[in-house]
């Protein structure tokens, strides 16, 4: 698999859930820029088999997510969602990365309060997360049928509970997947609170 650790799709804008018109989509590769006008386009445009990291910027609302991630299903390339420097998507409503079998990692806003039940649920190539210090619930089956999961990165530990008990190996990501992932691993099938 050929992968392009310096290639990176950036887009951003400023209306929450349109992300057809005032959007921005470069193509970079060192120092090397192309501008495209959308962003199925610029996921087209990369070799199959390839790995990019996509970094967005803006206001991203809950029907520009659901575009960003079908966009993603649609193509040929293994994709590292990184939503971190996102201004505005506290809740993403409805499961749009369900079966996603394209998106490789993702990184949230750091105001995303809730992660839904199933939300990742068959995402098979998804091998890390990280949940930002903002997140307050983790739905049950979040990461249903991840076999690829291998971290899930916490940027706030501690405070989290499993059915009004303290959780307190939140910390030791490497060793969480199979709690989440794994049918009788222990939070599996419960939703976490904070």
């Amino acid at each position: 698999m050929r992968r392009y650790s310096r290639l990176a799709i950036v887009f951003s804008h400023d209306s929450p859930d349109d992300v057809e018109s005032g959007t921005t989509v470069q193509l970079t590769n060192g120092a090397n820029v192309i501008d495209v006008s959308d962003f199925r386009v610029a996921l087209g445009l990369l070799p199959p088999g390839s790995e990019v990291v996509v970094v967005a910027n803006g206001t991203v609302g809950g029907k520009t997510v659901q575009r960003i991630s079908d966009a993603v299903r649609e193509s040929r390339v293994l994709v590292s969602l990184d939503l971190s420097a996102v201004t505005e998507c506290s809740r993403v409503s409805g499961s749009p990365f369900v079966g996603n079998r394209q998106l490789a990692s993702i990184r949230f806003p750091g105001n995303l309060a809730v992660i839904g039940r199933g939300a990742f649920a068959g995402c098979t190539a998804l091998a890390s997360v990280s949940i930002p210090a903002a997140c307050r619930e983790l739905g049950a089956e979040a990461f249903s049928g991840c076999a690829a999961l291998r971290q899930l990165e916490f940027d706030d530990p501690d405070g989290w509970q499993c059915g009004g008990v303290s959780v307190t190996d939140l910390a030791r990501a490497a060793e969480n997947p199979p709690k989440f992932v794994s049918a009788g691993g222990a939070y599996h099938s419960v939703v976490l609170t904070k």
